[in-house]
């Protein structure tokens, strides 16, 4: 018979799990009994972590060590989740109910708007989110849509004055055409109408400054301790504009590019940021910059639209074939 208490000791080894502050719950059906194993554990790591990676090691060795045989879920859950409070750890009944209502939480929270000037959103609008990694920050006032489909990781930080569209429902807007111009050629292709299930990653560290905007309706993520400053502008699509009969504000925005940003990347103020752009490690985009395309490894972009430069920081050859590898200086022996 495999004991809660076993469960829970495998998922303390991890050293990114705070050993104190681990539970395993199953979630019952009325007919046919305990149909998933949930596992809740918070993270108590050193160093930056990915929850996503520590989410699915710790799957894996659950899955393995125990001989559990159904489905298994691993939360990982912000620092002081299950630990808050003077009466210690959360017991199972007590973290099944924090379990269901984050989950209520996460469903029925379709947009957050919170007007104080605060140093974070609260600690219920963060469970509204897919994942709210420990130590994470959304300084208030702020706009959230659909949160629960943001994987925010740990150490992350957002400025103020903020607005985040997680595009999910376009099917408003044909009755809304039809009403306001209903001489106009309804031309628009039916997938653009319906539905999305768009997806927002932000990697550990990464900071976005004051007054920026990011509409989503595909793909974005960004990687761990990427720097944006303020008043960025990042979309993965634009709107459908194709019929002179309909205006823009009433089309729906096409399917979009995924906008990918790798790890240790800087951008100035004023980037803008569209749709397909893929960024690579430790860029630069210099202020008042508009990125669509492209940048290897190591660049530098400049300008409307954005030109990547000369660029050697880091003492790399950025021509070279067989990937980064440091410039040659004279006389020094060639590979």
């Amino acid at each position: 018979m495999i004991e809660y208490h076993d469960i829970e000791a495998i998922a303390a080894e991890d050293s990114e799990v705070n050993p104190a502050a681990v539970r395993a719950i199953t979630t019952e059906d009325e007919k046919d009994g305990p149909e998933k194993l949930v596992v809740l554990a918070e993270f108590g790591g050193p160093r930056v972590t990915c929850s996503e990676r520590l989410r699915d090691r710790l799957t894996e060795q659950v899955r393995q060590r125990s001989g559990w045989k159904g489905d298994i879920i691993v939360e990982i859950v912000r620092s002081g989740w299950l630990s808050a409070g003077s009466e210690g750890t959360a017991d199972s009944a007590e973290c099944a109910a924090r379990l269901e209502r984050l989950n209520k939480m996460r469903q029925e929270t379709t947009q957050i708007f919170n007007s104080t000037f605060e140093n974070n959103i609260t600690e219920a609008e963060k469970d509204a989110f897919g994942y709210f990694g420990s130590y994470a920050k959304i300084r208030t006032p702020a706009s959230v849509t659909n949160p629960r489909l943001i994987h925010l990781g740990n150490w992350v930080s957002f400025g103020r004055m903020g607005k985040i569209l997680m595009q999910t429902d376009f099917s408003v807007l044909p009755p809304l055409i039809r009403q306001h111009y209903p001489d106009a050629v309804f031309d628009i292709p039916e997938e653009l109408c319906g539905t999305r299930n768009p997806r927002f990653k932000i990697g550990d560290g990464s900071t976005i400054g004051d007054n920026f905007f990011i509409s989503v309706n595909l793909e974005l993520v960004l990687g761990r301790h990427v720097a944006i400053a303020d008043r960025c502008y990042i979309s993965d699509a634009n709107h459908l504009h194709k019929n002179p009969d309909i205006p823009p504000s009433l089309c729906p925005n096409e399917l979009g590019k995924p906008i990918h940003i790798d790890d240790h990347c800087w951008f100035g103020v004023n980037t803008v940021l569209i749709n397909g752009a893929r960024i690579g490690r430790h860029c630069i985009v210099s202020a008042n910059s508009v990125v669509s395309g492209d940048m290897p490894d190591f660049s530098l972009a400049v300008g409307n639209p954005a030109r990547i430069v000369p660029f050697n920081s880091f003492g790399f050859d950025q021509k070279s074939k067989a990937g980064i590898v440091p410039d040659q200086q004279p006389g020094a022996p060639q590979p």
